[in-house]
Order: structure tokens, then C-alpha cells, then sequence
């Protein structure tokens, strides 16, 4: 039989958080391997959560306490804590407190410890109950002056201290009141481990979370000051175990409202970004008392956050500042700078911050030995020296720790954890990548050639943090090859899944992106790729919120970079997404059908997409060929007419291709705009047409030989001559280039596109340039030869349809172009 010891615990009501850390002490000492294993301590309190008292309004309520729980004088230590007052007279007593207080010292079994907190009580002078707090403090401090002159009083300043003190007394007590005994029966349960391994502490996993003390104490403080609190440290420093496990249960302890977390899920305030996304609410306003814990906070700064981001923030700061609810983050410290911008989450993270480092050596020690006392396992001589070697107190250590740890247990040898099952799984550093690597070579190869489809679906990257976690749809891997990876992967415990309404995969922690060495490859060949889809994300989200304000679209330098990112991460693009990458050129060529759209804008867009590369069909040359767009012309007689006047691309293909020369030799069109039409004279426009009628495939060939259009056949590509434009009698200035526009001259081929041709579709016969024509046989004066259409220098006047122009044909000017056709032959043998 063990030793059992009842601890009393009394005090009144204004001392809750000291009477929470003496619960909190007792419990780790019943595990203490450096006490006797047999002794079980009972704690006697009328507000211990684990054997709560009920209290009817039909009796006294140290009545109802003495009959459930037992009297002062029965127990073997009774801890007494006072402060600023003495409680309610009870049984010709001053208060039940020291009723509890004069019954243990009468019986003279107990060891009694009297606790007196040093720092002054503060009352407001507007206090209505002022006189009887000073009432109850003056009594409280003549029963103090004669409990010191028993010598029973004990001083403390803070909750550190006191926790202190109560752990050492209560050592030297039950020391003193033990003897020695066989091993006690363990009440742990042997399937569950000590160590939760990548998975953060939770409330449920209060009893095994050690080495924080110190930190609980601080946070509980900053807690009870203050309305938000955000504990800040880097990846894998533990901030979300020390408020689940550390501060959650303190605080349940104290009377709070707080998360709990049970048969695998929380219940009560404890949100994520992510989850709120997702549709998980934050709490309507309560009380102080009420705790949010704000999970990963650091996904709120997130790309994938964007949307709802200002909301969240807004809405969580001013629960705070409503004191609807106490809010407490976690956040990784690398988003620390995105937080600051926020004014309200600011001003609050000025004053109620808790920074977070590793843990100490010592505190290391106890994370390492304490957890295997609890459950009654014992470790191979220098195996916890290995261990707090290989876990020095280098940032993000912590969780490879934790894995390693949880890994041992799972394969002790009867109660021990073992050098060789360390030795196995690759030690501290190694030990994610070792199991991670065994389970994914397990794999058939057509399974593992998943891998990048997956993870890419589980990892974020922002400029200021760096990876981060993504979550991804279970139905986005549900995929045969990759559910098969996907299924590995928990089965390994590196990636977890959700259920619900949206089930979920992530990865379990982000110590894996650097602790799996393949999975550190994969992200650094990818980091680029991933920043670039980010920001992407975000620029996009910024266009939307603008009403989608041109001027916040990327041009085609960066859309391309991240096209390409796109597609090789395989990512998957919401319709306003893709919208926003839409190509440069397209989105310009849309515009140019803007009625009223100025003149000096499509100046800007014919230099744009020169730049670009103009990749209009009929405009540029493939494989060295002028691509021409061919427009059939209605009529009796078959006439197909090029869609554009003949380009400086298109006419430096010939130059080459006539003369066979290559891309690196002058064609004397160096320096001009390629998508602008080419100068020549009427001889060249010929020759170009015969040689371009010469590459005509034969299907082309029996439409008629490429050659310049008669005038009579340009004005019926011009729509007939019914009109005095290709549009109608009415001049529009928006149809057409010329003297009206301003621009001084030609610019690219196609920029007015409200002025095509009804008949056929062509454009710029109108406008641009005078454009050369073939001569009706047996009509045209030697060495002159007509022109149609009017330029960009002409009056609007000089350019209908029925005006004409004749010119040598050996003469250059920059307003001066042509356009083949198709169509019947003129002369004997063909083509001119």
C-alpha cells in the first residue's frame, strides 16, 4: 500500500490565482519522480476541478465542504492564503479561513502553512463597499500579528515566488511524512504517450506538459492585466502547447471560461484564421473571464487570408477593447512586423507581449525526464544526456525533440526507452527525416512520383515568414496515387486530417519542412515559384478590392514569370485570378474597341505591343513568312485581300527570304516599329506580291495568284463605294488614323478596329496609309500609278473611299503601303 496525504487547502476569495498554483503543484508532485512513488496526495479545496464540491442553498457552505471533503484537523497539510481580506464569520469564528486555520493548529496533527502576499490591495476612493474592505483588512492584519508571533506566516511578493515556496515546503512535508515503500501502481494508461510528438500540448495533455513554469507564470499575469495578449516566438518554440497546457488549465482553475480540449477536439473560444475562413465563428462578447485562444495567429497574414484579414483583426481587437472577451494569440514572431501594422493590434502588443525562446537546459531536463515519470518509464543510462545534447537550445528544436521523444515511446521495450530505438531512428536531428524518408520509399514509384502534386497543395510562402502551412480539401488529393501518398503520410504522423463538413489535410508541423530532407529540397527549388502564385494572390485580391482599377494590373513582364509559376506548381486559379493574368496584349486589343477611346492611347498600345511582340495573327512572320490574315471579299468575281496593310515584319521576311540572306543581315527596316506598315515603292509591293505568290501552298493556288488589288477591287474590299467610308457617310474620328488624330503619322497596323470593312473585314483602308494599287490593264500611264485610302497625314476628306491618288512608283514615303490580294490573274502568264 502506497502513502496517502490529504492537502487542505483554504483561503478567501481574493487570492484565486494562488490557490490555482498550489492545485497545479500537487498535481506534478504526485508524478515527481524524486518523491516516493508510493505516496498519493488528495487535495482538499472546495474549488478543485477535479473533485468539485456542490453546495445547496439549503446549508452553510463550510458545512456542506467539511461533510464532502473532510475537516482541516483530519488532514496532513493544510496551506492557508491571505491577502487583503479575512471572509465571512463563521461557527464564532472571524471567517471560515481562519476557522480551517485555528482547527488544524488545535488538532496539532497537521503541518500548517499560513501564506500572507505582500503587495497592497488597492480600493478606489468612490468604492461603495470602502469601509468594509478597510474593516476586513485591519482584521486581517491583527489576525496575521498573532499568527507571526506562532511563527506560521510565510511572505511572498508574486505568484513566482509562491509557487516556489509551496513546491519546496511541500517537498520537505511529504518527505518527512513518507516512507519507504515498493514501486506505486501506475495510473497511466500504457497506450498513450507522455509525449505528444509534432502535435502541440492541449488542456488534455496538461498533466505531462513540463518546463514552463516560469513562462505560465508570466503569461497569467500579462493575462490578468490586460484584455489581448500575443505570445510571440519563432517556429517550434511551443507558444501554442504553453497556452494550451500551461495557461487554458491555470486559468479553468482560477474560475475562468476557457477552451478545453477532449476525445479529439476542442470545445469552447479557440479559433484559427484559417478555421474562421472556413466559416468557424468568433464568440459573441461575454465577459473578461471569457478566454479566445487564437491559434497560428500568423495565418491571418497569410495570402490565402487576404480577403477577410482587416475583418478578423478589427473584430478581434475590439472584443478585446469591449472587454467582451480576453483574448490570447500565438504568433510566430517572423510576422511579428505585419501585426505592428495594424493600429489596434498594436497598441496592444506594445503592452501585453510575452516573447518566447527555447527553453533552457534545465528546463529541457524536465521536458525530457519528468513526462516519463509520469507514465513510469525509465530510460537507458545516458539516454536523456543523449538527448538534451542533441536539443540544445537552438530556436525550432523543440518539435524535433518531441518527435524524437514520441517516437521512442512507441517503440520502448517494456518500460524502458532505449538507446538503440534512438540509434534507429536517426537521434534528434534526424529522426523526421529518417521515418518520413523509410515510409515514402515504401511507396510504389508511380505513388512517390506524386510527391511535388501533394505538398505543393500544403505549403504557403510569404516574403516576411518564409513556409508556412497550407490546408488543403481532401477532395483536391483524392486522386487514387495521391490519396495513396497522402495515406502514408498520416500514417507516418507527418501530415493530419480534419473532418467535418470540409475534411482537410496539413502538414503537422512546420519542422518538417526543413526536418525532411526531401521535402527541404522540393521547397527550395520551389520557394520562387511559390513567392511569385503569392503575391500574385495578393496583387490580385488588391485589383478586386479597387473595383478592379486597371491601373493595378501587372503588365506582361510579371504576368509571364508567374504564369509560369503556375504551371509548374499546378496551381489551381480562382476565375478572378486567372482574369487578373490575363495576357497584356489581349487585355489591350480589348480596349481598342472602346468607343471614344483617345488617339494618343493607341499610339501607347500600337508601342505597347510592338514591345510585347505583337501576336495578332496577319501582323508578324512564322518561320520566317509573312503571316498573312486573308479576308474574302463578297462579289461575283472570288477576291481575298489581306486583313492589314503589309507590316515592317512582314516586309524584312522578304527582304531575307528574296534575297536569302540570314536574320543577322541588314534588311535597312532596323529601328523601325515591326507591327507598323512598311514603306516601299510600287515596284517592291509587286515584287513582294509575285514572291509571296510563290510560297502559296496549292490549295491556295487555284483561288488566283497573289498580286496587288486593282482600284476598283480595293474599293469594293472597302465595302463598294455605296458610302463615303467603309462605315457610312459620317466621318468618326474613332474609326480611322488620319491628318484628325494628331499623331502625325502612322502607327501600328489594326489600332481602330470600329472602322473594319463590312465587306470582308479588312482594316485600315481608311486612314494609316496610301496604299499602292495594281493597274487595270491597258489604263495605267507609264510609271505612275494610283493610290487609295488616304494617311495618317491626309484630312478625313482625302480619305474616302472614292478618292484616288497617282504617284511614281519608284518613290518612298513613310505614308505610302500596300496590301496584297488573291484574285485572277491580270496579265498573260500570271502575276506581273
Amino acid at each position: 500500500m502506497g502513502n496517502a496525504i490529504t492537502v487542505y487547502l483554504s483561503s478567501p476569495g481574493d487570492v484565486r490565482d494562488e490557490r490555482a498554483a498550489v492545485l497545479e503543484v500537487v498535481r506534478r508532485l504526485r508524478f515527481d519522480p524524486f518523491l516516493d512513488p508510493g505516496t498519493d496526495l488528495r487535495v482538499v479545496s472546495w474549488d478543485n476541478p477535479d473533485a468539485p464540491v456542490p453546495l445547496p442553498l439549503s446549508e452553510q457552505p463550510q458545512d456542506t465542504v467539511d461533510s464532502v471533503q473532510g475537516l482541516p484537523s483530519e488532514s496532513d497539510i493544510v496551506i492557508a492564503v491571505l491577502w487583503s481580506r479575512l471572509g465571512t464569520p463563521v461557527r464564532g469564528a472571524a471567517s471560515g479561513t481562519v476557522w480551517e486555520i485555528e482547527d488544524a493548529l488545535r488538532a496539532g496533527g497537521p503541518d500548517v502553512l499560513v501564506y500572507h502576499k505582500t503587495p497592497p490591495a488597492t480600493v478606489a476612493l468612490g468604492d461603495p463597499d470602502w469601509h468594509a474592505k478597510a474593516e476586513q483588512y485591519r482584521a486581517l492584519t491583527d489576525y496575521l500579528a498573532t499568527l507571526r508571533e506562532r511563527g506560521v506566516v510565510q511572505e511572498f511578493a508574486d505568484l513566482r515566488e509562491f509557487r516556489s515556496l509551496v513546491d519546496a515546503h511541500l517537498r520537505r512535508l511529504i518527505a518527512r511524512r513518507t516512507r519507504p515503500a515498493a514501486p506505486r501502481r501506475t495510473r497511466w494508461d500504457a497506450s498513450r504517450s507522455p509525449y505528444p510528438g509534432l502535435q502541440a500540448f492541449t488542456t488534455a495533455d496538461a498533466d505531462c506538459f513540463f518546463g514552463r513554469d516560469h513562462e505560465v507564470d508570466a503569461l497569467v499575469g500579462l493575462v490578468r492585466a490586460h484584455r489581448l495578449v500575443t505570445v510571440v516566438g519563432p517556429s517550434g518554440s511551443g507558444k501554442s502547447s504553453l497556452v494550451g497546457a500551461g495557461l487554458l488549465p491555470r486559468l479553468a482553475a482560477a474560475g475562468w471560461r476557457t477552451p478545453r480540449y477532449a476525445d479529439g477536439a476542442w470545445s469552447g473560444h479557440r479559433v484559427t484564421p484559417r478555421g474562421i475562413a472556413a466559416g468557424q465563428e468568433l464568440p459573441e462578447p461575454e465577459d473578461a473571464r471569457t478566454v479566445v485562444f487564437v491559434d497560428q495567429f500568423e495565418e491571418v497574414f497569410a495570402p490565402a487570408a487576404g480577403a477577410h484579414r482587416q475583418a478578423l483583426l478589427d473584430r478581434l481587437v475590439d472584443l478585446a477593447d469591449s472587454g467582451g472577451a480576453t483574448v490570447v494569440a500565438s504568433l510566430r514572431a517572423d510576422f511579428l512586423g505585419p501585426a505592428l501594422e495594424h493600429p489596434g493590434l498594436a497598441r496592444h502588443l506594445r503592452s501585453a507581449l510575452l516573447p518566447l525562446g527555447p527553453p533552457d537546459l534545465s528546463s529541457v531536463s524536465e521536458i525530457i525526464r519528468r513526462p516519463a515519470a509520469l507514465a513510469g518509464l525509465r530510460f537507458d543510462r545516458d539516454l536523456p544526456e543523449l538527448l538534451l545534447v542533441h536539443a540544445r537550445q537552438e530556436p525550432g528544436r523543440l518539435p524535433l525533440l518531441a518527435f524524437a521523444l514520441h517516437e521512442l515511446h512507441l517503440r520502448r521495450d517494456g518500460d524502458r526507452l532505449t538507446t538503440a530505438a534512438y540509434e534507429e531512428i536517426g537521434g534528434v536531428e534526424g529522426a523526421i527525416g529518417h521515418l518520413a524518408e523509410r515510409a515514402f520509399r515504401a511507396l510504389p514509384d508511380e505513388v512517390r512520383a506524386e510527391f511535388g502534386a501533394v505538398v505543393r497543395k500544403l505549403v504557403e510562402v510569404d516574403e516576411v515568414g518564409g513556409p508556412v502551412r497550407g490546408r488543403a480539401a481532401q477532395a483536391e488529393l483524392s486522386a487514387p496515387r495521391r490519396r495513396a501518398l497522402v495515406d502514408a503520410l498520416v500514417d507516418a504522423r507527418l501530415l493530419v486530417t480534419g473532418t467535418g463538413p470540409d475534411p482537410f489535410v496539413e502538414v503537422a508541423h512546420e519542422a518538417i519542412f526543413r526536418g525532411w530532407p526531401r521535402f527541404a529540397r522540393w521547397l527550395d527549388a520551389g520557394h520562387e515559384d511559390l513567392l511569385a502564385v503569392n503575391r500574385m494572390r495578393r496583387a490580385a485580391a488588391d485589383w478586386a478590392r479597387s473595383g478592379r482599377d486597371p491601373l493595378f494590373l501587372w503588365p506582361q513582364e510579371r504576368i509571364e514569370p508567374v504564369v509560369g509559376a503556375v504551371t509548374r506548381m499546378d496551381v489551381a486559379l480562382t476565375p478572378q485570378e486567372r482574369e487578373f493574368l490575363r495576357p497584356e496584349p489581349e487585355r489591350l486589343l480589348d480596349e481598342l474597341v472602346t468607343p471614344g477611346l483617345p488617339h494618343s492611347r493607341r499610339r501607347e498600345i500600337s508601342t505597347r505591343l510592338a514591345r510585347l511582340g505583337d501576336p495578332r495573327p496577319g501582323v508578324g512572320a512564322v518561320d520566317g513568312r509573312p503571316d498573312i490574315v486573308w479576308c474574302e471579299v463578297p462579289g461575283d468575281e472570288p477576291l481575298w485581300i489581306a486583313k492589314y496593310p503589309v507590316t515592317v515584319e512582314q516586309l524584312a521576311a522578304f527582304r531575307r527570304g528574296r534575297f536569302r540572306t540570314t536574320d543577322a543581315r541588314p534588311t535597312g527596316l532596323e529601328g523601325r516599329q515591326p507591327n507598323a506598315p512598311a514603306a516601299v515603292t510600287w515596284h517592291e509591293a509587286v515584287v513582294f506580291c509575285r514572291w509571296l505568290d510563290g510560297l502559296r501552298d496549292r490549295a491556295w493556288a487555284r483561288h488566283g495568284v497573289v498580286r496587288l488589288p486593282t482600284a476598283r477591287e480595293w474599293v469594293r474590299a472597302a465595302g463598294g463605294g455605296s458610302t463615303r467610308y467603309p462605315w457610312g457617310d459620317d466621318w468618326r474620328d474613332d474609326h480611322a488614323n488620319t491628318a484628325a488624330s494628331g499623331l502625325g503619322g502612322p502607327i501600328a497596323v489594326g489600332m481602330y478596329p470600329l472602322g473594319r470593312s463590312p465587306a470582308g473585314g479588312a482594316l485600315d483602308l481608311v486612314g494609316t496609309v496610301w496604299e499602292w494599287c495594281e493597274d487595270d490593264p491597258g489604263t495605267a500611264p507609264e510609271g505612275v500609278h494610283v493610290l487609295k485610302g488616304g494617311s495618317a497625314r491626309e484630312h478625313p476628306d482625302r480619305c474616302r473611299v472614292d478618292v484616288d491618288r497617282v504617284m511614281r512608283g519608284d518613290v518612298v514615303r513613310d505614308d505610302r503601303g500596300f496590301r496584297p490580294c488573291v484574285g485572277p490573274a491580270l496579265w498573260a502568264g500570271g502575276a506581273r
